[in-house]
């Protein structure tokens, strides 16, 4: 199988994303065709952190905007534009189909915060840049597909999101991700309850029955096969079945704390309901290592792997389903 062009992003400049993407680059996997994305300051800077040939590195780059040099392990006004125009330039370049998908560093919300930039992370200013309502966070991990029906938001605010609406279009959208993203025809799809103990009939809160059961029913209506609402507790019971099946999530950390509490960096982040495949590993910038030996290109290996699986999933390559 040839090698895809995939989009490396180099990320927020103050963190690990430039030196993530560099190893990666200089050592992709086999499916993968890497295409640096960014600044050529943080490029060089890089290069002088894992030791890796600069010159070698820019024969798969593509430049952004010149900038200033960041301070490490800061938030920066100067730190959110460059993410931001890594991801603009990215994303012309998978719309004019001269990459096969995008993989993102990681950013700062704040550091975009800073910069004037009304985004709060890359899921928001991908749906922006592509024209796409409601794309959705979509987690790969064994034979899970696990979406969010919200995302970075405070929790406070999770229950007023959690309507018959917002959770039957949530079922809908990843239900067709699974068939046209994923390759997986039939696969069933479990939905997350809020309230502890399914809410005790109404006792401990009424979503459960006002909204997420009806919208359960609903969908069930048009021939999907769904189930729940699921106990929280039980919701990733399943991993290591072999079977793949899709998860929807109410809220960030309901999915996020006990899936990467088990599974660490062997997670990737796929942005669903995009025109072009995106992915992204499944960690921050952690500015408290930058430059130090503990910095990990195994999550960004992974999430370019997951990028070019997914481009040939698209194109109903059947070999790259789990």
């Amino acid at each position: 199988m040839s090698r895809l062009p995939i989009a490396l992003t180099l990320g927020d400049p103050a963190g690990i994303g430039p030196e993530v993407a560099a190893r990666v680059a200089a050592d992709p996997p086999d499916t993968v065709k890497p295409v640096l994305v960014g600044r050529a300051v943080d490029l060089a800077i890089a290069a002088e952190r894992t030791g890796l040939s600069l010159g070698t590195l820019e024969r798969s780059f593509v430049a952004c905007d010149p900038g200033e040099r960041v301070r490490p392990g800061c938030d920066s006004a100067e730190g959110g534009k460059a993410a931001h125009a890594a991801v603009v330039r990215a994303v012309e370049l998978a719309r004019s189909q001269a990459v096969a998908g995008i993989t993102t560093a990681p950013i700062s919300k704040r550091s975009l915060a800073m910069a004037g930039l009304p985004f709060a992370g890359h899921t928001e200013l991908l749906g922006q840049l592509a024209g796409v309502k409601t794309p959705r966070m979509v987690f790969v991990v064994e034979n899970q597909r696990v979406a969010l029906l919200t995302t970075h938001i405070p929790l406070r605010e999770v229950a007023n999101l959690v309507t018959q609406p917002q959770v039957a279009a949530a079922i809908r959208d990843l239900n067709r991700a699974l068939i046209e993203e994923f390759g997986e025809q039939n696969a069933p799809i479990r939905v997350a309850a809020l309230n502890p103990h399914l809410g005790e009939g109404g006792v401990l809160g009424t979503e459960e029955r006002d909204a997420i059961a009806p919208a359960i029913k609903e969908t069930r209506a048009e021939g999907l096969r769904v189930s729940g609402p699921v106990r929280p507790e039980d919701l990733f019971v399943s991993l290591g079945a072999t079977a793949v099946e899709g998860v929807l999530a109410l809220y960030h950390d309901q999915a996020l704390g006990p899936l990467k509490g088990r599974h660490g960096l062997n997670m990737v982040n796929v942005t669903i309901g995009l025109p072009f495949v995106r992915t992204s590993p499944d960690h921050g910038t952690a500015y408290d290592i930058v430059g130090s030996p503990a910095v990990s290109d195994h999550g960004m290996r992974l999430a370019t792997e997951w990028a070019a699986r997914l481009w040939n999933l698209r194109q109903g390559n059947c070999e790259d389903r789990l």
